[in-house]
């Protein structure tokens, strides 16, 4: 038997942000003596691996998609992402906590702390599903005649996340042919100190999901939100031969203009060189 499903992704991206990826990290080693005059060379006094365990994070030297640690061996470590996991506020880079919580707003799920703030309706058939606000600009739509479907935030799974840490450090080890060639003992310790760092690194609160099931008959409707962005996938899980979406979009103090590569650009009303949003072309 053959399964259809086709998904509909219409992103919309602030601040032209194009990574839709999700969180990955790519760690770089940084020794100390390699810091002039910040910091101190610890010297080794023996030839055996030491893994550095992650002691802290330097928060001033972080990047809109980057942290720096600290270890307890005198090195440092640069986790990069391949989505913005900071944002700038008063000229300090704050972490991205796209958790949904209760809006002030009756009926709503919003993001805890980001440099914009979205509320999701926790029921698809509300005449504004979706509400974009940055500043004083304002971007909404709802999805017309949608069946009147309960939102259901997307619990992430623990246990899938625990095995996929403890494969990158097991890798991470195979790998590394001073660590592969420890006894037993020292091999188990260096996983473990591998796992307590890849844990630290790992940043569950960027992303959170939104699903609304049978929002049409087998079509499905989710929300994603990631880093800076907000990607919207309609499901369709079952052929149809007359499958139309009309949305119903408000705009304050912006003004789209569709693109020659059917992406439309949210301008600032009143200067026209200043871009906001942006929808990506829906991608079938």
């Amino acid at each position: 038997m053959l399964h259809f499903k086709k998904i509909i992704s219409i992103s919309l991206i602030i601040f032209l942000l194009t990574s839709v990826l999700p969180v990955t990290v790519r760690a770089d080693q940084v020794t100390a003596s390699n810091q002039v005059n910040k910091h101190k060379a610890i010297k080794k006094k023996d030839k055996k691996k030491k893994v550095g365990k992650i002691t802290k994070e330097l928060t001033d030297e972080r990047t809109k998609n980057s942290k720096r640690y600290q270890k307890d061996d005198g090195s440092y470590e640069v986790a990069e992402y391949k989505t913005p996991i900071h944002y700038l506020d008063n000229g300090k880079w704050k972490d991205i906590d796209n958790s949904l919580q209760d809006s002030k707003d009756d009926g709503y799920l919003e993001n805890k702390q980001n440099d914009f703030k979205i509320e999701i309706a926790k029921n698809s058939s509300t005449q504004k599903l979706v509400d974009l606000k940055k500043d004083k600009y304002e971007v909404s739509w709802n999805l017309d005649n949608a069946n009147a479907a309960q939102g259901s935030v997307v619990t992430p799974n623990d246990n899938e996340l625990d095995d996929d840490i403890n494969k990158s450090a097991d890798n991470e080890i195979k790998n590394d042919a001073d660590l592969s060639a420890e006894n037993v003992n020292d091999k188990q310790a260096a996983k473990d100190i591998l796992v307590s760092n890849e844990k630290v690194k790992t940043l569950k609160n960027i992303t959170s999901t939104v699903d609304f099931a049978n929002i049409f008959a087998n079509t499905d409707l989710q929300y994603i939100l990631n880093g800076s962005d907000v990607k919207e996938n309609i499901v369709i899980n079952k052929p149809s031969d007359n499958a139309v979406y009309k949305f119903n979009l408000n705009a304050k103090n912006v003004t789209p203009v569709l693109q020659q590569d059917k992406s439309i650009i949210f301008y600032d009303s009143n200067d026209k060189t200043k871009a906001v949003f942006k929808i990506a072309a829906p991608v079938m």
